[in-house]
């Protein structure tokens, strides 16, 4: 998995990295690392003050961005400051971004915004009727707002930034 690459990447890199200022923008999301008790990555090296760290996220596809194609994702980080500073690398580009500062929700959103699009392949693959899709995504749209207000999310407040990004 990206997530365990990107773990033991950290742990032997981290002192490159602490007290230069330097700020990560992770596009690895959505896993949880088991050898840090079951969190996600990001949250990990947050919570240790040890940098300024933000995700990506968007329903984006990477062949339609590296085309110049319009996208819109969102930037995370606990530091609000650190998501403004990430998203002005932005600037000037058709990717819009958007700003967070509950990185847990749009950790949480990211799992499932995948899961809803697996499901809609196989939606499509045994022809559901329209019904049984949105009564299926209503249901995965509930449960995301559970397990992101049980790893301590907001999804609220987060949520506006999912639907449009």
């Amino acid at each position: 998995f990206p997530v365990t690459i990107m773990e033991g990447f950290f742990d032997k890199s981290l002192h490159y990295f602490c007290g230069t200022k330097k700020i990560i923008c992770s596009c690895v999301k959505g896993c949880f690392t088991i050898a840090n008790g079951g969190v996600f990555l990001t949250s990990t090296y947050a919570a240790k003050n040890l940098l300024d760290f933000g995700i990506l996220s968007g329903p984006n596809f990477a062949h339609q961005v590296s085309a110049g194609d319009f996208a819109i994702s969102t930037i995370a980080s606990s530091d609000i400051a650190v998501a403004k500073k990430l998203a002005q690398v932005f600037e000037g580009t058709k990717i819009q971004i958007e700003v967070c500062a509950d990185v847990t929700s749009i950790e949480v959103f990211s799992i499932f915004k995948n899961v809803i699009a697996i499901a809609g392949g196989v939606f499509d693959a045994v022809k559901m009727s329209e019904n049984e899709k949105y009564f299926i995504i209503t249901k995965l749209v509930q449960e995301m707002f559970s397990v992101a207000k049980l790893y301590g999310g907001v999804p609220e407040a987060s949520f506006c930034l999912v639907v449009v990004s």
